[in-house]
């Protein structure tokens, strides 16, 4: 989806300061206009694209949640959450999708809400620019193209999400509850698994004739259920749910969510997925608990990745088989720290790989000390006679010094055993 990235560089809206300075200046024609202008390069890229046939399983859509379409509306969580989503494209994906969800207001009264998510929308974008550039993350409209047979197998899937989700949301009701923040507002607390950070303000457009006047005491269960509240947390996750059931149909996706509620809904849908499901939340969580991998810039993360495709491939594989024995073993899924996996059983082999590759260094560099003297002694009487390099090389010094390039050269370079680990890639990552 390198097109948005080229949308973006041609409007120059690729730092943070121009992208808040020209929006904010745009008017609404402008803006409106760059908001056509965006959906149209999704819609081309969509159309060019085509459906993915063939998917690994380290293909994933991103829930609302974790792409920040829904739950936390907050600017700064959602461009901490797209940080994250490309941390861990990086470190993990082939391919991550996220849905684009942000349409053109036909209300103009709606242009200044419109303009604050856009701006966020496009700092989000810019956060993922390298994995973008990668190909590792692409973006897309919130709509398919299916064939016929295609259609009815994505139209199953929907209600089969809609009576799962249905059912979640009745057995968790009573773990919600609420009360007046004011007039026209409701604070709302549940359990993370289904609320992201455990809490949410709901706002109304004016007073609900269920909402008490004057009074601060909990929501009745008739009062929340008129609410609407509980009910628009699981229309959130359905959509995500059903739109990674569209992708999976379309493309061969997995879901990448950050709430085990979403991933709980999903296990009963498909049980195959559940252990992938979960290595899916555990290396999300790693992406940015670990000092690590949260320490290392994004680019260099691409930049290894291509440089190293092998030790990449070879490290994703071997750290998806850790994971998957924690989260075979162990249940629920919210029980497991992604810092114990990693004290555990990454972090002993990374720091005794490290000591390996010190030692097998040091040793080198004792064997090469008296030829480095011998060397270095021979270049110099060749210098001072004025010898030619074809007299150098017949006396010996040329060879010599080709040798102890050589054991120079072996010992800035990791032994065999350590560059064929499964973890040599985190090693690298690391430096």
């Amino acid at each position: 989806m390198k097109e948005i990235i080229e949308l973006l560089k041609d409007r120059k809206l690729t730092k943070p300061e121009p992208i808040l300075k020209k929006i904010m200046s745009y008017d609404p024609p402008a803006l409106i206009e760059l908001g056509f202008e965006i959906q149209k390069t999704l819609l081309q890229h969509d159309k060019t694209s085509g459906p993915q046939s063939n998917g690994g399983g380290f293909r994933f859509v991103a829930s609302g949640a974790l792409s920040g379409h829904s739950g936390c509306v907050s600017p700064l969580c959602r461009i901490k959450k797209s940080v994250s989503l490309a941390r861990y494209a990086a470190l993990y994906s082939d391919l991550v999708i996220v849905p684009w969800r942000l349409e053109v207001p036909e209300n103009l009264r709606l242009l200044e809400d419109f303009r604050e998510s856009l701006i966020t929308a496009i700092l989000s974008v810019i956060a993922m620019r390298p994995v973008i550039e990668a190909g590792l993350v692409t973006l897309i409209p919130s709509r398919f193209h299916f064939c016929d047979d295609c259609a009815r197998l994505a139209y199953r899937e929907m209600d089969r999400v809609r009576e799962a989700v249905e059912a979640a949301l009745t057995s968790n009701f009573g773990k919600f509850s609420a009360r007046p923040q004011d007039a026209r507002s409701i604070h709302l607390e549940g359990p993370q698994e289904y609320l992201e950070h455990g809490e949410v303000y709901v706002h109304y457009p004016r007073r609900p004739a269920w909402l008490p006047a004057r009074s601060k005491a909990a929501l009745s269960r008739a009062q929340l259920k008129k609410s609407g509240a509980v009910a628009g947390i699981f229309e959130q996750m359905a959509t995500s749910v059903i739109f990674q059931q569209l992708c999976a149909v379309n493309m061969k996706t997995k879901l990448l969510t950050s709430l085990a509620g979403e991933a709980e809904i999903l296990a009963k849908l498909a049980p195959q997925d559940e252990v992938s499901t979960g290595v899916a939340r555990l290396c999300a969580a790693l992406s940015h608990e670990i000092p690590l991998l949260s320490g290392v810039p994004l680019s260099r993360m691409v930049e290894l990745r291509q440089e190293q495709p092998a030790a990449f491939d070879q490290y994703r594989t071997a750290l998806s088989g850790v994971l998957a024995e924690y989260v075979e073993k162990q249940k629920p899924l919210g029980s497991i720290s992604a810092k114990r996996v990693y004290d555990e059983r990454i972090h002993p082999e990374v720091v005794a790989l490290r000591r390996r590759i010190e030692t097998h260094k040091k040793a080198l560099l004792k064997k090469s000390v008296t030829s480095a003297v011998v060397a270095s002694a021979l270049v110099a009487v060749g210098i001072a006679a004025k010898l030619t390099p074809a007299e150098l090389g017949v006396l010996g010094t040329g060879s010599l010094v080709t040798s102890l390039t050589g054991l120079l050269g072996d010992a800035s370079e990791e032994p065999k055993d350590v560059k064929n680990h499964q973890l040599y890639f985190l090693v690298k990552l690391s430096e």
